[in-house]
């Protein structure tokens, strides 16, 4: 849980610290399929499959569960581009996206909030 966070912080921070690359990425289908296969979302379905063997997630991650997080994050991330860069709305993306992996509120509100003020 707490990579997931750690992991989908610093895909919203590049929004602000590289915004041009983000950009890019966000109108390529082929750059947004470069960050699964090679780039910060890479081991996204790996993390969600530790989760659900640990314990720590609820369901394991077929492509729908995949399109959920991953559409969530690059809608996120372009609305940081738009302008929307506070710690607070990063923090509330990322606590929804572990609640919904079955983290319950209060830990993934604590998660989210250690991922972005690390990121």
């Amino acid at each position: 849980a707490r990579r997931f966070a750690l992991i989908s912080a610093r895909a919203l921070a590049g929004a602000i610290t590289v915004p041009t690359t983000v950009r890019v990425a966000l109108r390529l289908e082929v750059a947004q399929r470069a960050l699964l296969l090679g780039g910060p979302l890479v081991y996204l379905r790996q993390d969600i499959l530790d989760g659900v063997r640990s314990g720590r997630f609820s369901d394991a991650p077929d492509d729908a569960t995949l399109d959920v997080l991953l559409g969530a994050l690059l809608l996120a991330a372009r609305r940081v581009l738009e302008g929307e860069v506070s710690t607070t709305y990063r923090s509330s993306v990322i606590q929804r996206l572990l609640m919904s992996l079955g983290i319950d509120r209060d830990e993934a509100a604590h998660l989210a909030a250690d991922a972005v003020a690390t990121s």
